[in-house]
């Protein structure tokens, strides 16, 4: 955002690795560096599951709390905290991106619970 200001910054992360980074909510909220954020959430470290089930027989370790409220946290970093559900229609979910893009503010979208199950919601995985 700091090298083109004017443009609209978009973070596409999975639950799993939004949790390496989150917190760089706070810095972009303290320095005014609006962006927004979205969270596929499908409760797992998916990408390191399907290879350790393939290699050991066993996801320990790998599932995650799929009801954790990532808009939340956002919140407690200073952003605006948006959610989707999966039972949001098409339309629900247009509506609120437009909403987060309306605001001037760092992490504007934190969206929880979209099922970036690429076997169940092609769309997601197709970008």
């Amino acid at each position: 955002k700091s090298v083109r200001p004017k443009s609209v910054v978009w973070v596409l992360w999975g639950d799993g690795s939004c949790a390496y980074s989150i917190a760089e909510i706070e810095p972009a909220t303290r320095l005014n560096l609006p962006f927004i954020a979205i969270i596929g959430n499908d409760g797992s470290w998916g990408q390191i599951e399907r290879e350790q089930v393939k290699m050991l027989g066993s996801d320990v370790g790998c599932p995650l709390n799929p009801a954790t409220p990532y808009h939340k946290v956002g919140e407690g970093y200073g952003a605006v905290g948006l959610e989707i559900r999966p039972s949001a229609t098409e339309e629900k979910m247009q509506q609120t991106l437009r909403l987060a893009q309306i605001w001037d503010r760092p992490g504007r979208l934190g969206i929880r619970d979209v099922d970036s199950d690429c076997e169940k919601n092609r769309s997601l995985c197709s970008i």
